[in-house]
């Protein structure tokens, strides 16, 4: 009976050591510091490579950053909140000519600055973000951040309005 009290006794003294570490809480702090601050856009992906300028060269890669500061962008606090900022508005519209779909890009630039409020949910290194109805899953990789809208790139045709193409829209930040 002693060596079984012993025993529970070891077992409680080694729990209550562990039990009070607060590694979990520290390192969700560390990555909440280092999901806090400003990201701009370097660049937009779709899912599978598209041939948008109508030459035979497929890419996936639908807007390359100018690293300026009217880009679009996210401010991260750290009360699960921030806001997003769109610089542009772009329209992707199609016409099949002779069976080969015909891809047309209009965008215009956003004059006045409108700052869209967000929130977020993090989990060590990814998360969803929510703003004006849309949720989008993050990755967060050093200094890189890549958010999804799932279904979120949508091309029309010009003619009918119907939709031709969706796929997976990644918006992919960096720190500033």
């Amino acid at each position: 009976m002693s060596k079984a009290l012993s025993i529970i006794g070891a077992i409680f003294l080694i729990l209550s050591f562990t039990a009070c570490s607060t590694d979990n809480d520290d390192n969700l702090s560390d990555r909440s510091n280092n999901f806090k601050g400003v990201w701009r856009l370097s660049m937009k992906t779709i899912e599978t490579p598209i041939d948008f300028h109508n030459d035979g060269n497929l890419t996936d890669v639908v807007y390359i950053g100018t690293n300026s500061p009217y880009d679009t962008e996210i401010i991260i606090n750290n009360n699960n909140s921030g806001i997003i900022y769109f610089s542009d508005t772009v329209t992707y519209n199609t016409r099949d000519e002779n069976g080969t779909l015909v891809y047309m890009v209009a965008s215009s630039f956003n004059n006045e600055r409108v700052d869209i409020p967000l929130s977020y949910m993090l989990s060590n290194n990814s998360g969803i973000i929510n703003y004006n109805d849309v949720e989008a899953t993050f990755l967060l990789e050093g200094n890189t951040l890549f958010m999804t809208i799932e279904d979120g790139f949508v091309a029309k045709d010009i003619d009918t309005f119907e939709i031709t193409v969706v796929q997976d829209l990644t918006y992919v930040f960096e720190k500033q």
